[in-house]
């Protein structure tokens, strides 16, 4: 095995492991996104998410829709992080297994 194989298996380990922290924290997170009403001129938040085919409501108080967003912009990083790492990752098995060929 050569060093760049090694380097390379090395990389692929702390994908796997970041992708599982990744995936662990974002079992955490909200799954919703927040909808802006205007009702006699006053603005109502509410967390909504899908559940089957209907989709439910929640009313959110000012303080708990600066959380919520928190957690949303949250989960929106992670999965742009996690994206990035599953490219990576094929990149890598794709040199990995081509090392074979050339050998």
């Amino acid at each position: 095995m050569t060093v760049l194989e090694e380097v390379l298996k090395e990389e692929l380990d702390r994908i796997k492991r970041l992708k599982n922290h990744i995936n662990e924290e974002l079992k955490e997170l909200p799954n919703s996104y927040i909808s802006k009403k205007i009702i006699n001129k006053h603005e109502y938040f509410y967390e909504q998410k899908r559940i089957g085919k209907k989709v439910h409501s929640k009313y959110l108080k000012k303080e708990e829709k600066e959380d919520l967003s928190k957690k949303i912009d949250r989960r929106r990083e992670l999965r742009i992080k996690l994206k990035e790492l599953n490219k990576n990752e094929k990149q890598i098995n794709k040199l990995l297994d081509g090392d074979g060929d050339n050998e």
